[in-house]
């Protein structure tokens, strides 16, 4: 619930009444029963066989960590604490912030009968903490991890620095390794932020969607004015230029949160795990990632990017440098769709 101007009383407790997110008619009997976030059906997951759920695929989460105690995240084994490597490096599940398990709940949040379903639930995922504290050299730290581990996409909800000389050498050698890195474009409502401004990244910008929120609820701020026929609009916080890839929801998405709750939270750190997590399904069950571009290297990246490009669909009244080529369609990136893909939608 939010409130723009409330009238606080000086004499009395103010109370504030908050509704419970099963309230919501999409979320009713969450999270006893497994709900799908809006943004996974705007994608058509919802449309996905059900064997089709990312096994093979190594996925990195650069986060704050990743609470293993919480019931969608508990499958989750491996992971590296960048920042307190030197005393311990195996407290990667702690995760203070809930800003990485938020993250890896949209990625691969297992679906039992219970909580939110991930995108790609049986992909291997690794954690590499790196907030709070995180610094560019510990940034190209959880790259090596990523080169070393043989990762196939790493999720990078994060930036705002100037760009790294270093750091773009590092981002750069990931991609020889066939190291896809998917970045969160910035939520300053400025420029494209860095690493996503780097060339050899794919750059994610954030959009909501009208009916998928509460009016009285702080989602109701970050409307854009570009809202289209389906409802779709930019997020008015997301960082845009020629830069931008794609665009995804990130506007009140519920995911998972410490120690195991659940939150909907606002942000291009919430669009681009829904992109990570398709990607690691295009990888791990289309057939030209199992035969010609089955070998890790630049071309097996740049097709991966390719594909999660021309997927997508136009979306908002925005220009391509608040969407990029649109919104990824799971069933045209695997393709599952007769739609053509890179054919206008209607």
């Amino acid at each position: 619930f939010y409130q723009r101007d409330p009238d606080l009383s000086l004499d009395e407790p103010n109370v504030v009444m908050v509704r419970a997110l099963a309230d919501w008619p999409a979320l009713r009997g969450m999270p006893q029963q497994a709900a799908l976030g809006w943004g996974a059906r705007a994608m058509r997951l919802d449309q996905v066989p059900q064997q089709f759920r990312g096994r093979g695929v190594k996925i990195a989460v650069i986060d704050s960590g990743a609470a293993t105690t919480h019931g969608n995240l508990n499958q989750i084994r491996a992971g590296f604490d960048v920042v307190n490597k030197n005393v311990d490096r195996s407290t990667w599940n702690v995760d203070t912030l809930g800003h990485g398990s938020h993250c890896a709940g949209v990625i691969a949040a297992t679906d039992p009968a219970w909580g939110i379903r991930g995108f790609a639930p049986e992909a291997e995922i690794h954690v590499c903490k790196l907030f709070p504290g995180g610094q560019v050299s510990q940034l190209i730290d959880a790259l090596e991890y990523c080169i070393e581990q043989q990762i196939d996409v790493v999720n990078m909800s994060l930036g705002g620095g100037a760009p790294s000389e270093a750091l773009e050498r590092q981002i750069l050698r990931a991609r020889q390794a066939g190291v896809a890195c998917i970045a969160a474009a910035g939520n300053s409502s400025g420029p494209v932020q860095y690493p996503a401004s780097s060339p050899h990244v794919l750059a994610v910008g954030a959009i909501g969607k009208v009916g998928e929120f509460p009016p009285d609820s702080y989602h109701s701020e970050t409307l854009g004015n570009d809202i289209d026929a389906q409802g779709y609009f930019t997020a008015r916080f997301s960082c845009f230029g020629p830069q931008v890839d794609v665009c995804a929801p990130g506007v009140a998405v519920v995911s998972s949160v410490p120690p195991n709750n659940f939150a909907a939270w606002d942000g291009t750190s919430m669009a681009t795990p829904h992109v990570t997590g398709l990607a690691a399904l295009v990888l791990a069950h289309r057939p030209e990632f199992q035969s010609v571009l089955r070998m890790r290297s630049p071309e097996r990246v740049e097709g991966l990017f390719q594909i999660l490009r021309m997927s997508a669909r136009p979306v908002t009244l925005g220009d391509p440098n608040h969407v990029g080529y649109g919104m990824p369609d799971a069933l045209i990136a695997l393709g599952l769709s007769t739609v053509q893909m890179g054919m206008p939608w209607q």
